[in-house]
This record gives structure tokens, sequence and C-alpha cells, in this order.
């Protein structure tokens, strides 16, 4: 008999596969509601709605809200677990958030969208929480992220 394969309860279900997957299922860990975490993150509950279907992307002040609500946004942003850069290092991720609103355009001038703006701040942060490079490596890294292109 052909047809959809049955839920086989020995074996565990998929990691989530997508951006949406993931934030609903980081939703359900925290016990929440769709309307309770619109709520809490200041999103209407049909924008909440459309990132959990993956119809729409997330832009980087929810990410923000979203990480206050204590969403695990590095697993839903890149779909595996990380380890914390904790404690947050404050006056680094402000200065790296500065360098990022000076710095909006891809090497060819375009701008680039808020997902991929906020990859590369969490990236560019980590890399400088985890090296403790020098001032001409860190100028380096620079230089290299402002060329990147948008995805």
């Amino acid at each position: 008999m052909a047809g959809r394969p049955r839920k086989n309860p020995e074996f565990p279900p998929p990691p989530p596969e997508t951006l949406g997957e993931r934030l609903k299922a980081e939703r359900m860990r925290l016990g929440l509601t769709q309307e309770e975490l619109a709520r809490q993150i200041q999103v209407a509950l049909s924008a909440l709605q459309n990132y959990e279907q993956d119809r729409s992307s997330i832009k980087t002040p929810v990410l923000e809200r979203m990480r206050k609500a204590k969403i695990d946004v590095d697993y839903v942003v890149y779909g595996r677990d990380v380890d914390p850069a904790e404690p947050l290092d404050a006056a680094l991720w402000e200065r790296v958030k500065a360098w990022d609103a000076a710095n909006p355009n891809d090497a060819d001038g375009k701008p680039l969208n808020e997902y991929f703006r906020y990859q590369r701040i969490t990236l560019f942060y980590r890399w400088l929480r985890e090296e403790n490079g020098s001032e001409a490596e860190m100028e380096e890294r620079l230089s290299q992220l402002k060329g990147a292109k948008a995805a």
C-alpha cells in the first residue's frame, strides 16, 4: 500500500530545518502561545505566524526583542546550537552594531537586508570575543566584512 509513511514513535522527529520551524520550536520550548510571544516581541499575531511559516523575514529589532524574550536567536537564525558568548559584552556589542550602522552596504554599494546584517554583526561579535585578535587582524576582518555581498 503506497502513501505517506507513518510516524514511527521509536525514532525522534528530525530537527527543525527552517528558520520558521526553529522559531516555533523555541516558542514551544518556552511554553508560549503565538499570541503571548507576539505580545512579548511587540509584533502583530499575523507577523509571528508569517515568521513561523517562513513567509517573511525577521528584522534585526525584532530579533533583539526575541533575545530579550529568552528566545535562542542564534539557534533560530543559524539552525544549530552554538556556544553562547555569555556573559554578553555590552560595550563590544554596541561597538559592532555601530560599525554595522556605518557600513550598511555590500562592496558594490547594494544595501544589505536585515537578516544578512544581523548574521554579519553576530558573526563579527563572536569573532572578536573568541579570537581576541590584534588591531591589524580586526581591521582585516572589518575590510572582509565590508566586502561581503548580500545573499
